[in-house]
């Protein structure tokens, strides 16, 4: 028997269930599956999974001649009737007293493997009426009458990401793997479906994949800290040099000596510094995130991952570190982004960005990809 709709919300989400079973335990499962006591056979409803309406199969009339009982139209039945005969066709008294049955539905596709005794399955049949998540999503938006522009504007998300949903297409069509379950979820409410079970069956479908952390960069430092050495080195031979060759090329006698000397004194006192140096500022990295948009970010901060999540328009995040800060973005334009205290252009929105940043010696190295 073909599978019904439902009468009273349309959904397609309808299966058999035995017709002894609690409502509120097959829709708990949500998964499709029955318990082992629908047996193939046994008295069953019709269940819609969406709405929870329950509802019997319709009743199959048999086929009988109830209109020519009693009329001696077929002159051979006549006679074998008045001989006792048999002609070997029905009677149509019989036939009026056959009660109509109740079709038995066949629940095999619907039990669970291990409950029924029979080998674990991948998959669930659904049969001829089988619907997919993104066949449920179109079904529902052409039902409400609503074009696919008129589904973005309202739900604010790109047209290519709505089709992609309702195409099932890979995750390699949408920023990051969470902007796929968050689009559905913002789908799925606004198209007045239950995003529970549309969630459960995205997540069966795509596992998700532990992405290897960002490894960090080469220290750059150690470069830095060799050209340093080697230019202070030559920086002080330089000034012995001078010292040494002043005294014989400027000889002076000596009262002029003690002059120049006192000279040299007064001048020395003069530029002595009177106020204090300056505070160095702690250093490290603090880097602000103030998502204006859903923007999926992950966060290296001196080579541990710290942070891989999707940020909701809301308060401002701080992330820190002490030499070096990956920071990749799934939604460039979705947030606004300071480094101490510098404000930072991220891109447009939609794009994918990864920012590297590194604390040297008081500056920051910015890499952007």
């Amino acid at each position: 028997m073909a599978r019904p709709d439902c009468p009273r919300c349309d959904s397609d989400l309808v299966v058999p269930v035995p017709s002894d079973a609690p409502s509120e335990h097959v829709l708990e499962l949500r998964d499709g599956k029955v318990p082992a006591v629908a047996l193939e056979g046994a008295p069953a409803h019709w269940l819609c999974r969406s709405c929870g309406h329950r509802w019997e199969p319709e009743i199959e009339e048999p086929v009988g001649g109830s209109g020519s009982a009693g009329v001696d139209a077929d002159r051979p039945e006549a006679d074998a009737a008045r001989l006792g005969t048999d002609t070997g066709r029905p009677d149509p008294e019989d036939a009026q007293q056959v009660e109509p049955q109740v079709p038995a539905l066949d629940l095999s596709g619907f039990m669970d493997p291990e409950d029924a005794g029979a080998p674990p399955q991948e998959g669930i049949s659904r049969g001829e009426g089988a619907t997919t998540l993104g066949s449920t999503l179109r079904r529902a938006r052409e039902e409400s009458g609503r074009s696919i522009q008129e589904a973005a504007k309202g739900t604010r998300i790109w047209e290519r990401h709505l089709l992609a949903l309702e195409s099932d297409a890979p995750l390699e069509e949408f920023p990051a793997p969470p902007y796929a379950r968050f689009f559905l979820r913002e789908y799925a409410e606004f198209l007045r479906l239950e995003p529970a079970p549309l969630l459960r069956e995205f997540d069966a479908r795509h596992a998700p994949v532990d992405e290897p952390p960002l490894e960090p960069l080469p220290d750059p430092r150690v470069r830095r800290k060799v050209a340093a050495r080697i230019l202070a080195a030559l920086s002080v031979t330089a000034l012995l040099v001078i010292a040494l060759e002043r005294p014989g090329s400027d000889p002076v006698s000596g009262p002029s000596l003690g002059s120049r000397a006192g000279a040299v004194a007064v001048h020395d006192s003069a530029h002595v510094p009177l106020t204090p140096p300056p505070v160095r500022e702690p250093s490290g990295l603090r880097v602000v995130l103030r998502p204006v948009q859903p923007c999926w970010v992950q966060v290296v901060s001196d080579g541990e991952v710290v942070a891989s999540l999707t940020l909701l328009p809301g308060d401002p995040v701080v992330y820190r570190a002490r030499e070096e800060l990956r920071l990749r973005l799934g939604n460039a334009g979705g947030v606004r982004l300071r480094v101490n205290g510098e404000r930072l252009e991220t891109g447009s929105a939609g794009e994918v960005v990864t920012f590297a940043f590194r604390f040297d010696d008081g500056e920051i190295l910015t890499e952007r990809s």
